[in-house]
């Protein structure tokens, strides 16, 4: 059993990831290189059948609340929250960054989708990747930051860090990892704009797709 920001998980081997970690409402991913220093924790697909939907969103939300307000008090922590958004065949990408309660860069970014089937999957994914980018360019001006936070609401997004791709965000987070001993990540799903970073997220996310939509 690991606890990671407070939070007790029960785990098992699987899937050729060191290690997959369950409790009432979400799956955690360890990469076999980096272990404990780097958490990859999807929503499960089956949610406790004895919670309402709603009641379980509500529950994750002030979870996240209280483990957000934890980080917030070292400035040795960035957390970056990041969305997608579609316009018809448009898109676009929002992400914000936090530290110590302050938001330090924001990002809206238009791009297009060729693949109109994993449009959305792929814009999400495409964000998780632009934070990692900005994680890595803030870091490097703020040496002190130890740990980097991502929140997504996007569950395919999440699980495809640890996949190969040129637009993946493991190549940057596996950097900052490799650079620094003392560094963790901690990628993590949250509900759908129930979460303030997540609402500013979005915002930003639909800002690029309306303004991808008009060139």
């Amino acid at each position: 059993m690991s606890t990671f920001l407070g939070r007790k998980f029960f785990s098992v081997a699987a899937l050729g990831i060191s290690k997959i970690t369950i409790n009432n409402h979400s799956m955690s991913m360890q990469s076999t290189r980096y272990g404990d220093r780097l958490k990859i924790r999807a929503s499960h697909s089956i949610i406790d059948l004895n919670v309402e939907r709603k009641s379980c969103k509500e529950k994750i939300k002030e979870a996240h609340e209280s483990d957000i307000t934890e980080i917030f008090l070292s400035s040795e922590h960035l957390v970056i929250y990041t969305d997608g958004s579609l316009i018809s065949s448009r898109a676009g990408i929002g992400l914000v960054g936090y530290r110590k309660h302050k938001e330090v860069f924001a990002c809206s970014v238009p791009t297009r989708i060729r693949t109109p089937v994993t449009d959305i999957n792929l814009t999400e994914t495409k964000a998780l990747y632009q934070a990692a980018c900005r994680a890595a360019a803030f870091t490097l001006a703020n040496p002190t930051i130890k740990h980097w936070h991502f929140f997504s609401d996007s569950n395919s997004a999440i699980r495809s860090v640890l996949s190969s791709g040129p637009m993946n965000a493991y190549h940057k987070i596996s950097q900052f990892l490799d650079g620094n001993p003392e560094a963790t990540v901690e990628i993590s799903w949250v509900p759908t704009r129930s979460v303030l970073g997540i609402k500013r997220a979005d915002r930003l996310a639909k800002a690029a797709a309306l303004k991808s939509s008009k060139n």
